[in-house]
């Protein structure tokens, strides 16, 4: 009895872990580049901001990035209709299992200016 309680215990902490486990810092070495063309941009959860793309149904965003400095307007008018580099933090959340709500780590226009860039370097 007590022997299952033990191992129904940790079972449950070990899945508690994979679903709350947070989101690592941008390096290098965690990120995945992806060419996508921006549709539209707008507020979600908490002063984040979301991206969706044509032909993708990823829907990344930049966590609080209203509170740090990011203004939604200025984005639109950059991004929205254009194809911009973008890379993705990359690590397993069981919660994500389908990896469409990936953390934005960096984002640059076809012309080369760096809109965004959170990567540890």
């Amino acid at each position: 009895m007590n022997r299952n309680l033990f191992v129904a215990g940790g079972i449950f902490f070990i899945l508690l872990a994979l679903i709350f486990r947070p989101v690592p810092a941008a390096t290098v070495h965690n990120t995945i580049d992806h060419q996508l063309t921006v549709a539209n941009i707008w507020e979600g959860g908490i002063k984040d901001v979301v991206f969706s793309f044509e032909n993708s149904p990823k829907k990344p965003y930049i966590n609080r990035g209203l509170e740090n400095g990011l203004n939604l307007e200025e984005l639109k008018q950059e991004l929205v209709g254009k194809e911009c580099t973008f890379k993705f933090i990359e690590y397993f959340r069981l919660l994500n299992i389908s990896y469409n709500n990936p953390t934005v780590a960096y984002i640059e226009t076809s012309d080369g200016k760096v809109i965004y860039d959170a990567i540890k370097h």
